[in-house]
Order: structure tokens, then C-alpha cells, then sequence
């Protein structure tokens, strides 16, 4: 029995030492600028915002944040995916900005990965994010049972990343608008290559005035790095509760 107290002990301190490692991933950069209007570039928003962040996490003990950019340069969709797995990274969070050509179209959406097809809008938005991919790729025979061991843990980040989703847009409605169906599934190349959970957040709509104001402005992008340090926080809570059983369980039986 001690020797069980002493086992349990010891990876409970192990595991308290491993710090929880955070990829951001400020969308576009360099040449590609993302959406733009009246000077106001994504790429510069986006690194904004991601820097502060990072700046929220600091102090905040055993919690690494790392981003894959740090200033306006270019970064292949591969790095920026093969970051998180050089880290050992626990949560990918790639910070984007929207455009349309309807003026009136605001509010922030938040993409998981994708296990179904996507519908048409998604698709187009993914199709414009993915704007370089991997020009090759290495195909494995990995087996039946390791195709089984990753199918398993693929589903159980998605099932994770939903749940930080579902906490961001809860304290992100506090202060900001979302759309109306502002949680989605997407094929984004940053979300489908990181082998960990993952969220790609489009703040806001460039085109829209109301949103651009938000995203433009430092105390605004202060706010919305803190309601995501908030949420990453209370999302980590749920994770070590065991949170992630019970919301599997109540997904399977609607």
C-alpha cells in the first residue's frame, strides 16, 4: 500500500513538473497579408494580438507559451504545424482575421478540427487560409493497430479542441460579438496537421466597422487576449477533472 502512495506521489509531482506547453500561430505574415483594408493588414493584427497572449501567460506557473512567428515574416503551414510537435506542445491556437464582401458581416467563429465534410463558406474560408501546403508527404505503412491507436487519439483532440472552443465563445460573448453559428468544423491545414488539440479563431471581420475598431485597437486586442488566457486557463481546469469522459458521454447520448 505505501509503496503505491509513493508511486502515485511520484508521478503526481512528475506530472506537476512538465509544464503545459502552448503553441499561437499568428495567421499569414510577409508577402501574404491576409485580409487588408484601409491599411490594416491581418498579418499585423494577428501578431498583435498573439504577442499579447503571450504576455498574459507570463508569470503564470509551469505554462509555456511559444508562437511561430515574431515578426512579419513568412512561415510555411507546415512549420507553423511542425512547431507544436518540436515543443511537444499540449494546445495549437492559430489567431486569423475574416473579410466579406457583405460590410455587415461581424463576429467571431471558431474552427476545430474536421471529422464530416465541410459546408460551402467553410470550405472557401479554409481554401483562402491554406494558402500553402506541404508540396510533398511521406506515406507509412503504420499497420492496423497503430492506424487504430491514432484514429482513437485524433478523435479524442477533437472531442477537446470542441471543448476549448465551447469555453472561448462562453466568456468571448461576455464582451464581444460572435456569429451565429460560431462554432465549426474545418479543414484548415494548421488544424489537421498538429497532433494535438487544436483551434483556429477568426476574431473578427476586417470589413466590418464595428468589428475592425475592435481588432485595430490596443485595449481591444488587450481584451481578447485576455478572454483567451481566461479561457485557456478554465480550459485546462476541465481537462484535469476529467472533464473531457463526461463530455463524450453526453455527446453519445443526444
Amino acid at each position: 500500500m505505501q509503496s503505491v502512495l509513493i508511486t502515485c506521489l511520484f508521478f503526481s509531482v512528475l506530472s506537476y513538473a512538465t509544464p503545459y506547453r502552448i503553441v499561437v500561430d499568428p495567421g499569414h505574415g510577409g508577402k501574404d497579408t491576409g485580409a487588408s483594408l484601409n491599411n490594416i493588414k491581418e498579418s499585423e493584427i494577428t501578431l498583435q494580438i498573439s504577442k499579447k497572449i503571450r504576455e498574459q501567460f507570463q508569470g503564470t506557473p509551469n505554462i509555456e507559451v511559444y508562437l511561430t512567428r515574431e515578426n512579419d515574416s513568412i512561415v510555411p503551414l507546415f512549420e507553423r504545424a511542425e512547431l507544436s510537435k518540436q515543443k511537444k506542445a499540449d494546445l495549437f491556437l492559430s489567431i486569423h482575421a475574416n473579410s466579406s464582401p457583405d460590410l455587415s458581416a461581424r463576429g467571431a467563429e471558431f474552427y476545430f478540427q474536421s471529422q464530416m465534410p465541410p459546408d460551402e463558406e467553410t470550405l472557401f474560408l479554409a481554401n483562402r487560409e491554406n494558402n500553402e501546403v506541404a508540396t510533398s508527404s511521406e506515406v507509412k505503412d503504420k499497420g492496423d493497430l497503430n492506424t487504430i491507436i491514432e484514429d482513437l487519439q485524433k478523435t479524442g483532440h477533437v472531442y477537446s479542441s470542441q471543448i476549448f472552443a465551447e469555453t472561448l465563445l462562453k466568456n468571448w460573448k461576455k464582451d464581444f460579438k460572435a456569429r451565429s453559428q460560431p462554432i465549426r468544423q474545418g479543414p484548415f491545414h494548421v488544424l489537421v496537421n498538429v497532433p494535438i488539440p487544436s483551434v483556429l479563431i477568426e476574431v473578427g471581420f476586417i470589413t466590418n466597422t464595428k468589428d475592425r475598431d475592435n481588432l485595430s485597437l490596443p485595449h481591444k486586442q488587450q481584451r481578447i487576449a485576455e478572454i483567451i488566457f481566461n479561457s485557456v486557463i478554465e480550459y485546462k481546469e476541465k481537462m484535469d477533472k476529467g472533464h473531457f469522459s463526461s463530455h463524450i458521454i453526453s455527446h453519445a447520448n443526444r
